[in-house]
């Protein structure tokens, strides 16, 4: 018999109402887990230069900052998307980082949401699909990207990310060139919020395969086809990331690290994503790189360890697509930061695992035998199971998001997970910021121990001895950081205004200007510019610096 307009009418809405159930529940296990973030301050990690420091972010949504975010790429990456994001945020509710930290939680529990409905729409399990997002949304290793002000751009990549995966998925069931369009526009928004979202369209392909089932035959073909510009489009992006960072000096960072020592610490990252995915312990917003030094032994095991894996899923690809799907989206995903291309000083980050970490929920999630479907009793285990992980990990992120309550709080619980310079540099700054000079002085020259060549120690250990007083030693810290990064307006401008304190304003002017080209919006420059040139007598150029 055909069901009735009023049957199909009240299955529609059935299932409608399931999923807004799903997705106020994972507002709620959200909210649970991080309501007490949404009081933090900001940190002195990247948060003076995306917001604290940064004159275009404060002064809120302007035509000027607007242009600015189009063209800068300068913490090394090209993301407009992102710092029209936070200079939105200051505009409505000004410079606090309360709302801030709002706004990163309410898009890190709309990714959560979308990844609920993206996996619902292709698999139609509701039960397991809910796991998945939850999980996303509770597991430690995404606190970092969740309550940190700086990865704005994490949170607000995925989101564009997984409603474009969602575009997809319309345009699969009813191809149509017009339902591409909002695929690629979601793609380049997300990839202007994060430049991480180059793999977007090998997770289009993934989800083709498995559950859409797109592949076979001349299905590969057709669906490489109808990407093409997307993969295009991945590639323009990948390049120029490439040569941005390079040129921010980003790229093997502090001392130049060999291939193999590279390759030795991606292999020994991804066994340590994955035991950090089961047991998530000692977590820390940085992990030292261990550089010519990292362990060959443990690397070869490593990459032996997922090199089966990954043979094994091929193997078994017919009876388990899931769980391939799963395994090449996390592999696929982590590639552009495994450390291949060694990018800053760490090893591995908490953040790096935002979207990688979706494939290994999928593999947990779809690892009841189907069969289970009609036995009770092994659902009902399987789902009290399910619910204690969650709980478990819920408890762990909500402890985990306290560590990023202040700069003392993190460098303290850092250096006690995974001690390095940045930990201890991270303790003199919030000595210093305290009114504790001897100590941060004490504790500047222990990250400089650990890591003499490094120029933003040396920078910072101009800047604790400027807050001393202690004006020539701060002016040779600042000429020796300024040396080793010209292209950073910084230490060139604390050369200026150091040499400024010392009554040397003709010396200090050409630094100033060197600043103040590099960054036309610098205030530091600026400011001790518009003094120098007022203290030489000439009054009207000072004037138009003020």
């Amino acid at each position: 018999m055909t069901p009735s307009r009023r049957g199909r009418g009240g299955g529609r809405r059935s299932a409608l109402w399931r999923l807004a159930a799903g997705a106020v529940l994972l507002v709620l296990l959200s909210a649970a887990v991080f309501h007490a973030a949404a009081g933090f301050g900001f940190v002195a990690f990247d948060d003076e230069e995306y917001v604290v420091r940064n004159p275009r972010v404060l002064a809120g949504l302007t035509a000027d900052g607007a242009a600015w975010a189009m063209r800068t790429a300068t913490l090394g990456s090209w993301y407009p998307l992102t710092w029209l994001s936070l200079m939105l945020d200051v505009q409505l509710f000004g410079p606090d980082p309360r709302w801030l930290h709002r706004t990163g939680l309410a898009l890190h529990t709309l990714a959560g949401v979308l990844l609920f409905l993206l996996l619902r729409s292709l698999t139609g399990a509701g039960g397991r699909s809910l796991l998945v997002a939850a999980l996303f949304i509770v597991h430690p290793l995404h606190v970092e990207s969740a309550v940190w002000i700086s990865e704005r751009k994490d949170v607000l990549s995925t989101c564009l990310w997984l409603a474009g995966a969602l575009c997809h998925v319309r345009y699969a069931r009813r191809p149509s060139p017009a339902r591409l369009v909002p695929v690629a526009v979601f793609f380049a928004l997300a990839l202007a919020a994060k430049p991480m979202a180059v793999t977007f369209p090998l997770t289009l392909l993934l989800i083709d395969f498995w559950p859409l089932g797109r592949l076979r035959g001349e299905g590969l073909r057709r669906a490489l086809l109808e990407k093409a510009h997307l993969f295009a489009g991945a590639a323009v992006a990948a390049a120029f990331t490439f040569r941005s960072q390079g040129l921010a000096g980003a790229i093997n960072a502090v001392t130049p690290i060999p291939l193999a020592a590279r390759l030795a610490n991606a292999a020994t990252s991804l066994a340590w994503y994955c035991a950090r995915t089961v047991w998530p312990s000692d977590l820390a917003f940085f992990y030292p790189h261990p550089g010519s030094g990292a362990p060959l032994v443990p690397a070869a095991i490593a990459a032996a360890a997922a090199a089966a894996a990954t043979a094994l899923f091929l193997r078994n690809w017919r009876r388990s697509p899931a769980h391939l799907t799963g395994w090449l989206w996390f592999l696929a995903t982590l590639a552009p930061v495994i450390g291949v291309v060694q990018v800053g000083a760490q090893a591995r980050a908490d953040r790096y695992t935002y979207v990688p970490l979706i494939g290994l929920f999928v593999m947990a999630a779809w690892l009841a035998p189907s069969r289970w479907r009609g036995r009770r009793g092994a659902a009902v285990a399987a789902g009290a199971a399910a619910s204690a992980w969650v709980a478990l990990l819920g408890v762990a992120a909500h402890a985990q998001a306290a560590q990023w309550r202040d700069t003392r709080t993190l460098a303290e619980h850092a250096s006690r997970v995974a001690p390095s310079w940045m930990a201890i540099e991270h303790l003199a700054v919030a000595a210093v910021l305290d009114g504790r000079l001897d100590e941060g002085l004490s504790l500047i020259r222990r990250a400089f121990e650990l890591s003499p060549s490094n120029p933003q120690v040396h920078y910072n250990l101009g800047w604790v001895h400027e807050r001393r007083g202690e004006i020539p030693e701060a002016l040779s810290w600042y000429r020796r950081a300024a040396s080793e990064m010209p292209g950073d307006p910084l230490p060139i401008a604390s050369v200026g205004v150091a040499l400024a304190a010392l009554s040397r304003c003709e010396e200090a002017v050409p630094w100033l200007e060197r600043a103040a080209a590099l960054d036309p919006a610098d205030a530091h420059a600026r400011r001790g510019l518009a003094r120098c040139l007022a203290t030489l007598g000439r009054g009207a150029e000072a004037a138009g610096h003020y």
